[in-house]
């Protein structure tokens, strides 16, 4: 499944940004059906505690420019895949973990003028590939 949208409101910018974003994940993460008619797609867990816990994986890839410090244009790129592993490779100083449950296991940040080039390697979960984390 995959979604694109621009406007989006990146909180760390602090401010609407024209970007491009597009998300795509598995039918663990967010279901494309609606299988209890409660009106909300299906969540990647099973009925009771973990039923709005989002299983499987997610990317987003964001593609934009902005002004520099300079006064000119550029332009910037971020790829970053996100897996459920149920907080098996997060600890306190990891910041590859997200929200407890979540790891990120693969970050890709081109931007030349700000001095950002290619794969952040720094505190990466490994492996980086989808098939060691689903099902």
């Amino acid at each position: 499944m995959d979604r694109a949208l621009d406007g989006t409101y990146f909180g760390s910018i602090g401010d609407y940004v024209d970007d491009s974003l597009i998300m795509k994940w598995s039918d663990d993460w967010l279901s494309n059906l609606d299988c209890n008619y409660d009106g909300k797609l299906d969540r990647g867990g099973a009925a009771g505690a973990n039923a709005n816990i989002s299983k499987g994986w997610v990317t987003n890839q964001v593609e934009g420019d902005y002004i520099g410090g300079d006064g000119d244009s550029h332009h910037y790129t971020y790829f970053v895949k996100i897996v459920y592993d149920g907080g098996a490779a997060c600890n306190a100083s990891s910041p590859a973990c997200l929200w407890g449950l979540y790891t990120i296991i693969e970050e890709v940040y081109n931007d030349p003028y700000g001095g950002y080039h290619g794969v952040n390697h720094s505190n990466l979960a490994r492996p980086a590939g989808f098939g060691s984390y689903t099902k």
